[in-house]
């Protein structure tokens, strides 16, 4: 007797992780043909194998197609801060106070999201790390300590979690630029305008057009 193979498909960006999505991207690119497009969306966000696939019937296929299709245009809408979530039984909490935000701290980040898709999960273990004590409204998170473990589990946590802080993440920084003394707005704007290309990059009309 055939084993069943269960097939979950994702509603959301809160049931895709940030690994998948950076496989997704890597795997997509440069590629422009609708077909490949959706068997790599179906392979990475479905967790299915290519020889799995190609056992399921043509209908299968373009059902599971069609509802990745909602998903992944979500990549292009605005996700709010979300500040605590639940990775693997633990909680994890953005930096509470980026004003305090550490030298070493700011840099990783920034250099991080320079580094484009392939390094965003290690931004993200930049600004959000295991909640260490509650006090009413208020958190404090360990303290930063780069670690290739925190890193890689760090690539399970929810897409919309990361798109949520890397779209904060710039914001905040274009805030700045108008309470800033005019000898560090160059510096400011040129930080700006590369976490800006970084989220085009990630959220842009090309991935939109090569996805529908």
């Amino acid at each position: 007797m055939g084993k069943t193979l269960e097939i979950v498909i994702p509603k959301g960006l809160n049931e895709i992780t940030v690994g998948q999505y950076q496989k997704y991207i890597a795997l997509t690119e440069g590629i422009e043909d609708e077909g490949n497009l959706a068997e790599i969306a179906i392979i990475c966000f479905c967790n299915v194998s290519i020889e799995h696939l190609r056992l399921l019937s043509s209908y299968q296929v373009n059902d599971m197609a069609s509802r990745l299709s909602v998903v992944v245009s979500q990549f292009t809408q605005d996700q709010p801060l979300i500040k605590k979530f639940i990775l693997q039984g633990k909680e994890y909490g953005f930096i509470p106070t980026l004003d305090k935000i550490t030298y070493g701290e700011n840099k990783d980040i920034i250099e991080f999201l320079k580094a484009g898709t392939s390094s965003l999960h290690k931004a993200m273990g930049v600004l959000y790390r295991p909640v260490k004590k509650h006090s009413g409204d208020t958190y404090s998170i360990e303290k930063y300590e780069p670690s290739v473990e925190h890193q890689m589990l760090i690539k399970d946590m929810p897409l919309h979690v990361m798109f949520g802080a890397q779209v904060f993440f710039y914001n905040l920084t274009k805030e700045l630029l108008s309470h800033i003394p005019n000898y560090l707005k160059k510096e400011l704007e040129k930080r700006g305008e590369l976490i800006q290309k970084v989220s085009t990059k990630l959220t842009g009309d090309g991935m939109m057009s090569s996805t529908t």
